[in-house]
């Protein structure tokens, strides 16, 4: 089920948080991510069903989708969990 290339458009910061996820340290202009509204500080908790700890679980989540999916996106911005839909994109 790997491979179908779908494209989320975030960049994770890599720095090491106390929170667990995966915290965005930049959105691609024109992205999913960014079409979907997530910012620069927000933590990725869940990804299509999936709970991220990581970079590497976030590339497991969208390498099981196909650009034109729509996944259930959960983070949390200021300590709140939000939800949101977005539609994954086509690598380029």
């Amino acid at each position: 089920m790997a491979g179908y290339d779908g494209d989320f458009g975030l960049i994770p910061d890599r720095s090491k948080s106390q929170i667990a996820g995966l915290m965005l340290g930049g959105v691609r202009p024109d992205s999913p991510a960014e079409r979907a509204g997530l910012k620069v500080g927000d933590v990725i908790v869940r990804f299509a069903g999936i709970a991220l700890r990581n970079v590497q679980d976030l590339n497991f989540a969208v390498r099981t989708r196909r650009p034109g999916d729509r996944v259930e996106v959960t983070f949390l911005r200021d300590r709140e969990e939000q939800r949101v839909l977005a539609t994954l994109g086509e690598r380029k």
